[in-house]
């Protein structure tokens, strides 16, 4: 068996002088064995254990379910602003062309019996409205029409809006002769509460006498 050398030196000082000495020992040396030295090896190199493994992938699996999150809540914030944008431009397209086709009525007369009083052919009551109007060219074929704005309740095909019913203006007919001629638009969807307010109720209101003037406002909160 090799034997291997061992010194050990010791010193100390006593107040006169120093003093050492040294200890040398022959000892016996260990020799690994293959098995050892192998064994040793795999301990250097050795993988994950399962533990490690399951803890991991639940770690990421957390972090991965954080960020789905996350995104999902991204894009359906960006769904409800895109959605935002959109009603908001329908409803001033929808402004727009109610102040055009209201700000141009007719003062035709209604058809009545002979001898009887004249009446502007306009109807305004709570919640919809009839009138003779100038369709403006660029939304249609232009000339004089006949109009029904009204709001329409909840269905089970569609939320409540605000809808707009127009067809050509036929003398002494307050219907249309084809009924394929009727067209229909919806001006705001959904709408939560639409009023028909007119100048007469609102002047009446504050002076306490008619003013007859036939001036209409409608105001709509959506839903």
């Amino acid at each position: 068996m090799p034997l291997h050398r061992v010194q050990v030196d010791v010193g100390w000082s006593d107040g006169l002088r120093d003093r050492s000495f040294s200890l040398v020992s022959l000892r016996p040396q260990q020799v690994e064995s293959p098995k050892r030295r192998a064994m040793r090896a795999i301990g250097l190199h050795r993988g994950f254990t399962l533990v490690e493994v399951l803890v991991a992938t639940a770690l990421l699996s957390l972090v991965m379910l954080g960020l789905l999150t996350a995104m999902r809540s991204f894009a359906q914030s960006e769904t409800r602003i895109d959605e935002r944008i959109r009603i908001d431009d329908d409803l001033r397209v929808s402004e727009r062309f109610l102040r055009l086709v209201m700000g141009n009525v007719s003062p035709r007369p209604r058809a009545t019996p002979a001898g009887a009083q004249k009446e502007i052919d306009f109807f305004g009551g709570a919640d919809r409205m009839r009138w003779i109007g100038v369709m403006p060219a660029r939304h249609g074929a232009g000339g004089l029409y006949r109009f029904h704005l009204y709001a329409r309740a909840a269905t089970a095909e569609g939320p409540a809006a605000l809808v707009l019913e127009f067809f050509p203006f036929v003398p002494g007919f307050e219907t249309p002769l084809d009924p394929a001629a009727v067209q229909s638009r919806a001006m705001a969807t959904p709408v939560g509460e639409v009023r028909f307010r007119y100048q007469d109720d609102l002047e009446s209101a504050s002076s306490g006498s008619p003013s007859g003037r036939t001036s209409t406002g409608c105001r709509g909160g959506s839903g």
